[in-house]
């Protein structure tokens, strides 16, 4: 844990002193989040729908596009190779790695969330399907990033290789949103991000008043569509990911 957080530290510096990641991981989503709050989606009703464009404009620039960006130049530049010869584990590199646009997004999504509550006075129907929608997008993101990781060269390369995931992720927002919330089913939590946006629309959308139990079963098919996508993500970066340059 200790050398997780000693090379998050070291990464938020490197963040810090490199403009074309801090403008996209920061400035870019926050502007975009901003920009929804004042003019709402013209895709989706409610601010259902704009905390979800939050969340994915999060998830794609911050998490991402960045955490590819980071992985790759750490790999180019040996870096990665020399923390894992150090005493941290290959796990506290990781994580080490891509904590600090996990967190930055978690960061934003509360700070954005918190705008949107102020500006429309209006509170979600459960705090807690918006932490889990958050998270769950965090978590199965970031195992798919260290896939798309694993065959990026470089930084510059970041800006092919992501795309695809970023075209993904959009598509399937627009496809959430344009489906009634009830008739949000299994198709759509196959695909990636699909679990996440159901959790953040259930959270403003859901039933208000109703127990832990009651949201926990309406949850319960997000968080199992999450699960898997994250289970197969992780063994994927598992067979392919690489410390060093490939030759």
């Amino acid at each position: 844990m200790n050398s997780a957080l000693a090379l998050m530290q070291t990464e938020l510096t490197l963040l810090r002193r490199d403009t074309t990641a801090w403008t996209t991981a920061i400035a870019l989503p926050l502007l975009l989040g901003a920009s929804w709050v004042i003019n709402e989606p013209a895709i989706g009703e409610g601010l259902g729908a704009v905390v979800v464009f939050q969340v994915v404009g999060l998830l794609i620039f911050t998490l991402h596009t960045v955490g590819t960006m980071s992985l790759a130049s750490r790999r180019e530049q040996l870096v990665l190779k020399r923390w894992r010869s150090s005493q941290a584990s290959a796990t506290s590199v990781l994580m080490g790695t891509i904590g600090v646009p996990a967190g930055l997004v978690v960061a934003q999504a509360a700070a954005l969330t918190a705008i949107t509550v102020a500006v429309y006075d209006q509170m979600p129907a459960s705090v807690t399907m918006l932490i889990l929608g958050v998270l769950a997008g965090v978590i199965s993101v970031g195992a798919i990033t260290f896939v798309v990781a694993a065959f990026t060269r470089s930084a510059e390369h970041a800006m092919i290789t992501t795309f695809p995931v970023i075209a993904v992720l959009m598509g399937v927002t627009v496809w959430a949103l344009t489906r009634p919330f009830d008739a949000f089913d299994w198709p759509v939590l196959a695909v990636p991000g699909g679990g996440a946006i159901q959790l953040l629309r259930l959270g403003w959308e859901g039933p208000a008043g109703t127990g832990l139990t009651t949201w926990l079963g309406e949850a319960a098919p997000s968080l199992a569509a999450t699960s898997l996508l994250t289970v197969v993500a992780t063994a994927a970066a598992l067979r392919w990911f690489r410390w060093e340059p490939r030759g």
